[in-house]
């Protein structure tokens, strides 16, 4: 069975210095026939594996990822490290990151958290 993941969001930002504000929309939909969600509450410094489950071989088509808010002064940034790559993308405490490819050849197909404080955030993967 398929199912459907719309996504619509705006921003709005001047296009060129001195001009006003004007929303900028993004539409991103895709099908997807497996879905894994998780909740993690981590303590302490580690890395978190990911279970991709039954995603597809090429891959999740979308991930969505939503840290919660901290403003604690041990509060830091937790790094997102894809497909065993030797880049992380950097997700501070309120952010969000947000990976859709509706057709991948090669998507997304492994993702560690590595935290060197304690956190808590949602992870969406959708293949």
């Amino acid at each position: 069975m398929s199912f459907t993941l719309q996504a619509d969001v705006s921003f709005t930002t001047p296009p060129y210095t001195g001009q006003p504000n004007c929303p900028v929309p993004i539409t991103f939909s895709v099908t997807y026939d497996h879905k894994a969600c998780y909740r993690f509450e981590l303590s302490g410094s580690g890395t978190q594996t990911v279970d991709f489950g039954s995603m597809p071989a090429v891959g999740a088509k979308a991930i969505m990822i939503a840290m919660d808010a901290d403003t604690s002064p041990a509060a830091q940034p937790i790094n997102i490290n894809v497909n065993s790559g030797t880049d992380n993308w950097e997700l501070s405490p309120g952010g969000f990151l947000s990976y859709g490819s509706p057709d991948p050849s090669t998507g997304i197909t492994a993702m560690d958290l590595v935290y060197s404080v304690d956190f808590k955030a949602w992870v969406w993967l959708f293949g």
